[in-house]
């Protein structure tokens, strides 16, 4: 791992449009770059989007593991809620990371 210690949150979680009654959701997850194709696929898929994007870019997005765990928790609450509160029935993973980010 990059570091010996947990860092503040190393990425930013950005929902961009309001869910409404949308059955589906994209969800973009940018760790080591955000590429423009991604950022065009998410626009021509149409729906509402949620972004998590890493504060820093490359292989040491995540930097330690207790990171890695806070991200997973932060993923899974995000899913639970547009299951739960929303009612999404689809979604759209879009993911740029090395398997070491």
């Amino acid at each position: 791992w990059p570091q010996d210690y947990r860092s503040d949150t190393p990425y930013k979680v950005n929902w961009k449009n309001e869910i409404g009654t949308s059955p589906e959701v994209t969800i973009s997850i940018a760790l080591t770059q955000y590429p423009e194709v991604m950022k065009k696929t998410a626009t021509a898929l149409g729906y509402p989007e949620i972004e998590i994007v890493a504060k820093q870019m490359g292989n040491a997005a995540i930097p330690h593991p207790e990171n890695g765990l806070e991200l997973k928790s932060e993923l899974h609450g995000i899913l639970k809620k547009l299951h739960d509160q929303f009612a999404v029935k689809r979604i759209h993973l879009l993911i740029c990371a090395s398997n070491a980010a």
